[in-house]
């Protein structure tokens, strides 16, 4: 190219670049650790800089994560400094007088004075755009619909690796890759259109935000080079109808990593975070409406325009460095095989462990071990109950390594990284990754080459259990993203510890994917959740749930009999896409019954939990709903599925009353009506603050069934810990008002209970879990305070309380029910003829004999709508004491009617109303059910 020509173009680019859009640095920020600096760390994996950042003419929000301080400056000067200790974060919003703050998979809200009000837990993100400090907008708006439950969303968050995605507020924008050179874009406004590109294939994608005339900002990465991995970025606003309008070719010059670079606001200017050598510079993009579609792409000036990546920068932090001992080369059979959900499930133990630490597991600071190597304790860690299992330079210990190391006075993590000190535990990327694969030695980053770890050609190859590897770092692949962007789990330096993020192939530039040659591609047999066993004149009826049907060729019923499990047809499946199926009943016996997965290649999974039932010929039915899922961690029991429903069936057998077995789950999903039933039976072993014992909707159901004259006796080691210690204002309330009780001690520090004096109870005595009888060892059982005029009925050997009941009228309640809460598990009691006695004289306090009704409803009760969010159908569950017709409408924000008014009669009772949505936009809607002179009103969301 000629001078002459250059200088033309150039010429060119500048003209365009003054008419269309406005190019300003409008603040520069040097790095460094004071006040006016941003900080960056120089971790293993690369160098991680800012969380992110929001701008308005010439004011800059930044969130320092490395320095914990968010920062506001004006005309490029220093104006307030807020420090966010102790806290960590990524991602900020500032609204009104309150500041949100992403922090660790949890939404911190604070007010005016950085006094922390609320958290709201276990959200996946959608950047935030358009809301600047200052600017009006509606505080739960911001929480309900601009944080999202989605998989597919943005970076950092911790999401279990089986990906249980909860219902959500729709995405403003959504961009799906429905093929290597077609993006799809859809809009919440229900606008479709195309992006295609022949010549180049599309990496990630995500929606930035939009100006007020409706146009979108996305930002497009093209895949230039599969392995190591390249891209080119831009970002393309284009025309609510879909016609690209302008193009900003974006630099890699990205010296440190940042959670979130880009932001729109509120009058369509574009800002970029962008990092170079010297620190942080903040770029303004000015849009000219009036100008409008531009042919020519913009650029930034030249000196943004060299190649620069926070993946490939100099540094000696990787774990090619430190020395591990000379490994023997092994032969193909000495590796291990392992199947990618076994690898994926071993990942996350790391990621749920819940541990605790004394103060001889930190060191406050660096520090030299007795070898002169320096060690640091990462920062997070805290005295007391921590989650996820820290990075440890070097480290490649088990989890039963891991704790036992806490308890010797081993430091909990390493960051620092000058070398391996044998005085610290934890796990550091390799490790981790070796952990997974089940490698028998720490292979580092460096050996994990073709010998055991295969590169792939292309990014799209690779798959769940594979690795994202470059010499220096490796993450464990989760999943592909729909958008292109890849989930993983990883140990890093990014909060030193093993958790889950999403990245943009940006982020991975000079990465490879690599799958572990001994990873076992046979078909996955995911293990059944049973959901219910239950009974009517004919048949008992099975139903389960599973995450995923690929690869399956049925499920196999198997059922108890003489202490020995059968197949119920051992040469017949249930097809893989049933979820139930019902047998013959037998009256007067008790029945019991798991399940299993059986894949095309005919393996088999674990099996479900058991469940069971008996239909007795009684009047009375008795639920037992099973509402323990803990098994990993530091959970007492460590096993994916258990008995302990034939348990209680077994111990109520010799009563003459029928019963029915549920998980919380059946109720929650309304498929099980608990107002069928004269008495539940609820246990919860030792599920704590991160299962959640009793969640608001369960909380509602127990509220409602025994302000309906339900009877319920439930156990647990933690409910008093959960909803007490732990909980919120409305968990105390729940637990003194309806469970009658209050937290005493978290342990009551004995394993035998008496009957209370004076009460139906008085002469029993009863042993449970102490570990060594057959049962799991329950080492935190709560002991309580009697609430609300609860009366105490079981005792620990110690004399605090066990057990506590009360017979009557609950808040808000017109029938007489009960309620019996006990703070160890029933399933731990491990004499058959001390459990079946318990229950026995449960029976008699709740005076259910087998002619016992089930509660009537005393009045009209709506009891909520499921699913909600819904797409097109869901169902409204109500109540009422009599036959009467009913009228249900349903109003748009604004209270007009939408559609016609629905008038039916209904019996006396539950009864369930099904609601299709049809036509009706996305949206929030309020309805009414009317019966005579009451009216009751809900509300449900609609995503489409």
């Amino acid at each position: 190219m000629t001078a002459l020509r250059a200088t033309i173009i150039m010429l060119a680019f500048s003209i365009k670049l003054v008419a269309q859009f406005d190019y300003q640095e409008i603040t520069f920020i040097p790095w460094g650790t004071e006040s006016a600096e941003a900080g960056y760390c120089q971790a293993p994996e690369g160098l991680i800089g800012p969380g992110a950042f929001s701008a308005a003419s010439d004011s800059v929000y930044l969130l320092d994560s490395q320095n914990g301080a968010l920062k506001l400056f004006t005309s490029g000067s220093l104006s307030t400094v807020h420090d966010l200790s102790p806290y960590s974060a990524d991602d900020f919003l500032i609204a009104g007088n309150k500041l949100f703050l992403l922090s660790e998979n949890s939404v911190l809200e604070f007010d005016s004075a950085n006094i922390l009000i609320s958290s709201h837990s276990s959200f996946n993100y959608q950047p935030i755009t358009g809301l600047f400090p200052g600017q009006s907008g509606n505080i739960n708006a911001i929480i309900n619909e601009s944080v999202y439950s989605s998989i597919t969303a943005y970076n950092g968050i911790h999401i279990n690796y089986k990906i249980k995605q909860s219902t959500t507020q729709p995405l403003p924008v959504r961009i799906l890759r429905e093929s290597p050179h077609t993006m799809r874009v859809s809009t919440s406004a229900k606008q479709e259109f195309d992006i295609n590109s022949s010549a180049r294939e599309f990496g990630s994608a995500r929606y930035l935000g939009s100006t007020p005339g409706g146009q979108l900002y996305l930002y497009i990465e093209y895949i230039t080079r599969q392995v190591p991995l390249l891209v080119d970025r831009e970002i393309q606003l284009y025309s609510p109808a879909g016609q690209l309008q302008a193009v900003i070719l974006v630099p890699s010059h990205s010296y440190a990593r940042v959670f979130r670079e880009f932001y729109v606001d509120n009058t369509g200017n574009l800002y970029h975070l962008l990092t170079s050598t010297d620190g942080v510079h903040i770029i303004r993009w000015t849009l000219d409406q009036a100008r409008l579609p531009v042919a020519q792409p913009f650029q930034y000036p030249p000196r943004f325009r060299d190649f620069l990546h926070y993946n490939l920068q100099e540094s000696p932090l990787d774990d090619g460095h430190y020395q591990l001992p000379a490994l023997p080369k092994l032969m193909p059979v000495d590796f291990p095989p392992v199947s990618r959900d076994e690898s994926l499930a071993i990942g996350d133990t790391y990621v749920q462990h819940i541990w605790t630490a004394s103060s001889s597991n930190l060191t406050n600071g660096e520090i030299n071990d007795p070898y002169g190597v320096a060690i640091k304790t990462p920062a997070w860690v805290q005295v007391g109950t921590n989650q996820k299992v820290p990075y440890k330079w070097g480290g490649f210990n088990t989890l039963t390594e891991f704790d036992s190391g806490l308890l010797s006075g081993k430091y909990a993590g390493d960051c620092a990284t000058s070398g391996v000190s044998s005085f610290c535990v934890g796990v550091d990327c390799s490790g981790f990754v070796s952990r997974c694969w089940k490698l028998p030695s720490h292979y580092s980053t460096r050996m994990m080459d073709d010998d055991i770890a295969v590169a792939y050609s292309s990014w799209t190859q690779i798959k769940p259990a594979d690795v994202v590897h470059k010499p220096g770092h490796v993450r464990l692949a989760v999943q592909n993203n729909s958008n292109n962007t890849i989930l993983t789990v990883e140990a890093a330096g990014a909060d030193w510890r093993v958790s889950y993020r999403v990245f943009s192939y940006y982020d991975l530039t000079a990465y490879t994917p690599r799958y572990y040659i001994y990873m076992s591609d046979q078909p996955t047999t995911l293990q059944p959740d049973m959901a219910s066993v239950t009974f009517d004149d004919e048949n008992i009826n099975l139903a389960w749930t599973v995450a995923d049907t690929s690869n399956m060729a049925g499920y196999d019923i198997e059922f108890l009999l003489n202490d020995s499990w059968f197949n119920y047809e051992p040469t017949h499946l249930v097809p893989a896409n049933q979820n139930s199926t019902a047998v013959n009943n037998s009256p007067g016996l008790a029945l019991y019954y798991r399940v299993c997965t059986v894949s095309t290649d005919h393996v088999a999974s674990s099996h479900s939990d058991c469940y069971g039932c008996l239909d007795a010929g009684s009047t009375a039915q008795i639920l037992i709903v099973d509402g323990f899922d803990r098994w990993t961690g530091t959970a007492s029991y460590s096993n994916p599925n258990h008995d302990f429903a034939i348990a209680i069936g077994q111990a109520l057998e010799n009563s003459g009353i029928s019963f029915a077995t549920a998980a919380n789950d059946a109720l929650l999903n309304n498929s099980i009506d608990p107002l069928d039933y004269a008495m539940i039976i609820w246990f919860l072993g030792d599920e704590s603050t991160v299962d959640e014992t009793l969640n608001d909707q369960e909380q509602t159901i127990v509220k409602t069934y025994l302000k309906n004259g339900g009877k319920l006796f439930i156990s647990g080691s933690e409910i008093g810990w959960d909803l007490d210690d732990q909980g919120a204002t409305t968990d105390r309330a729940f637990l003194r008002d309806y469970l009658k009780i209050q937290l005493d001690q978290d342990d009551s520090g004995n394993y035998t209970v008496a009957g209370k004096s004076g009460t139906p109870f008085a002469g029993l005595t009863i042993h449970y879990g102490n570990g060594s009888n057959g049962t799991y060892e329950e080492d935190y059982p709560d002991s309580y305070l009697a609430q609300s005029g609860a009366e105490v009925l079981l005792e620990y050997g110690n004399s605090q309380i066990a057990a506590v009941g009360y017979c009557g009228k609950f808040p808000g309640g017109d029938f007489s029910g009960a309620v019996l809460t006990m703070g160890f598990p029933f399933e731990t009691i491990y004499d058959t003829g001390e459990q079946e006695l318990l229950l026995a004289k449960i029976l008699e306090y709740f005076e259910i004999t087998p002619d016992s009704e089930p509660p009537i409803p005393v009045s009209f009760t709506l009891l909520g709508n499921y699913p909600n969010p819904f797409n097109s159908n869901t169902t409204i569950l109500f109540t009422q004491n009599r036959e009467a017709e009913l009228t249900f409408k349903i109003f748009n924000l604004l209270g007009q009617q939408i559609g016609t008014s629905l008038i039916a009669t209904y019996p006396a009772g539950t009864n369930r109303l099904s609601y299709n949505a049809g036509e009706a936009a996305s949206g929030v809607y309020f309805y009414s059910l009317e019966n005579d002179n009451l009216r009751e009103t809900g509300k449900f969301v609609i995503i489409k």
